[in-house]
């Protein structure tokens, strides 16, 4: 069975931005959270801390 793969990719990623982008989220937000989810979000929880 394959390991399960917790990171979202590239297909997603676009699906999940247009889908904020479709529910009224600016360009900056969608940005925020492309960074989130690129960086990992143990990883962003550390940076702003």
């Amino acid at each position: 069975m394959d390991e399960y793969n917790d990171e979202m990719n590239t297909l997603e990623m676009s699906l999940a931005s247009e889908w904020l982008r479709a529910h009224g989220h600016s360009d900056d937000e969608v940005i925020d959270f492309i960074h989130y989810i690129a960086q990992g979000a143990g990883e962003a929880e550390k940076a702003e801390a």
